[in-house]
């Protein structure tokens, strides 16, 4: 079987038209080259170059072997930058996957950041809510989740995962500017107990943090409307269906809305970065790297 030395070999000789100038070029003497050659020889059962008294001849069939092998040579050369981008992450792939408001805020300037240092790297991504992302991450489908946690509604992740805590933000209590507690010096959170109230799909943590902050405040929320969609949840604020309590992230400042964070009385989210403590994936530290700048800004 022709190994890739002795093809090189064979190439240089065409094209210098000695051994020992294929020596000076690859750094060999002109007795290992002709060592090469007389394998290559033995391998291919042809003559590939004439023997003269003042120097060498190359066949047709050493023309042919070298034309051959040029480009055998060139496509392996790619090959191997395409293997040493892999280790850097330059031909990488990155799987992320986020939830909805933090792919509306926080992904888009993510993408660009890693496509521009990237280019050649592929990158995807999915969306879903905690569950479905952390499970992404420990089947291995998904590199990076980024996830939220409430404050009043802790969470325990997988063995072998790990985070990277990227951001904490408020939460806001919003209010129709024509609602009588809106802008209120004495305002208190129980003050809202008779009023209708927006929230979340009854199963999700915002839900529950909802009831939770509401039970610190000695009641339960009346809930009349619910929706995932945090624009749906202020359009029907500002149409004076109700109150809710948004994260900060979730939140679009707006005419006929007032909003005021909660911090007084409850902590806020936290955003976090999920992954595989073993992930070796080059283009990870990336990610999160992007992610961290991102978030700080």
């Amino acid at each position: 079987m022709v190994n890739i030395t002795q093809l090189r070999a064979l190439c240089e000789v065409v094209r210098e038209g000695s051994f020992a100038g294929a020596g000076r070029r690859l750094g060999y003497t002109s007795s290992a080259v002709s060592q090469q050659i007389a394998g290559l020889e033995r391998v291919v059962g042809v003559t590939l170059f004439e023997r003269e008294a003042h120097g060498i001849r190359a066949t047709t069939a050493a023309r042919y072997v070298a034309a051959q092998g040029e480009e055998l040579l060139m496509r392996l050369g790619d090959f191997d930058a395409r293997l040493a981008g892999l280790a850097d992450g330059a031909h990488g792939h990155l799987r992320l996957g986020s939830f909805p408001t933090a792919n509306s805020r926080i992904i888009p300037q993510v993408l660009a950041s890693v496509m521009t240092a990237y280019p050649d790297a592929d990158v995807e991504l999915d969306e879903g809510n905690t569950g479905h992302l952390v499970a992404g991450v420990v089947e291995g489908h998904v590199d990076i989740a980024i996830v939220h946690v409430y404050a009043l509604v802790p969470e325990r992740w997988p063995a072998g995962l790990a985070g990277v805590e990227l951001m904490t933000e408020d939460l806001l209590l919003v209010m129709p500017v024509e609602h009588p507690r809106a802008n209120a010096e004495d305002f208190r959170l129980e003050d809202l107990r008779h009023d209708r109230w927006i929230s979340s799909q009854d199963e999700t943590d915002a839900a529950r943090c909802l009831r939770r902050i509401c039970a610190a405040h000695g009641f339960v929320p009346a809930v009349a409307f619910r929706s995932d969609d945090y624009d749906v949840v202020q359009g029907l604020v500002r149409g004076g269906a109700g109150v809710a309590i948004v994260p900060e992230m979730g939140y679009t400042p707006q005419d006929r809305v007032y909003s005021a964070p909660l911090r007084q009385w409850t902590p806020g989210r936290r955003i976090l970065a999920l992954y595989r403590s073993a992930n070796s994936n080059p283009l990870l530290p990336k990610g999160i790297e992007a992610l961290r700048e991102v978030c700080a800004r």
